[in-house]
């Protein structure tokens, strides 16, 4: 077979390699802002310090983001769209809203342990920024929504179960990272929020170590 002969302008070659570039750099920026907001907190990190950690002068950070937060939004976005798509990947298959529930969570909790430096930005980001947290919990408003629609769970204001699961996640998620938790609390945590959403004590607890034994095995 011939080798195929690439007939683009030269032009548009280099305008090709130009944005590929820009790109790289770009997500040099992003993953730099990721490591170091996770390990100081948002207000501590500098724009200095992020660029340093990228690998770029001080003035190239103006080029890709205008300000700090800009920058926080593209590490949020980043973010919570890898976990989307893990989350995606565990749930997809799931039609029983507890299942995707208890599924979500563990994901949630193995994140943590799999990628410490995602553990703590969601941790440092969510003290100061609620849209995180809210953002984080799309999903599981999602969920719990369509199990009181289905009579599976009994509560009767999705949002604030939404937000004391989120919340209890986030502190179990910090408390897991400081060593005073292991993974040995998942299921403990993973039963009590469906005991929360209604769940019998019984199937809570089942639920949580079915879930827990697959995790385990694989």
């Amino acid at each position: 077979m011939a080798p195929s002969i690439d007939t683009s302008h030269p032009d548009d070659r280099r305008q090709n390699r130009a944005a590929r570039r820009k790109a790289e750099t770009r997500a040099r920026l992003v993953e730099a802002g990721r490591s170091v907001i996770a390990r100081k907190g948002v207000d501590a990190a500098t724009i200095g310090e992020i660029a340093e950690t990228a690998d770029l002068a001080f003035g190239s950070f103006y080029n890709y983001f205008s300000t700090k937060e800009e920058l926080l939004d593209a590490v949020i976005d980043d973010a919570l769209e890898l976990h989307g798509h893990a989350m995606d990947a565990l749930t997809g298959e799931l039609s029983d809203p507890a299942a995707k529930v208890t599924t979500a969570l563990f994901g949630t909790l193995a994140a943590t342990a799999s990628d410490p430096v995602w553990g703590w930005l969601i941790v440092r980001v969510a003290i100061s920024h609620e849209s995180l947290l809210k953002r984080l919990g799309e999903r599981l408003l999602i969920d719990v929504r369509r199990g009181i629609d289905e009579g599976r769970f009994q509560v009767t204001t999705p949002l604030l179960a939404e937000y004391v699961i989120g919340g209890a996640l986030i502190g179990c998620v910090r408390a897991k990272l400081d060593g005073e938790l292991d993974s040995s609390a998942d299921a403990e945590f993973v039963a009590y929020a469906l005991r929360l959403l209604g769940v019998t004590t019984g199937e809570a607890s089942t639920l949580a170590a079915q879930f827990s034994a697959d995790d385990t095995s694989e």
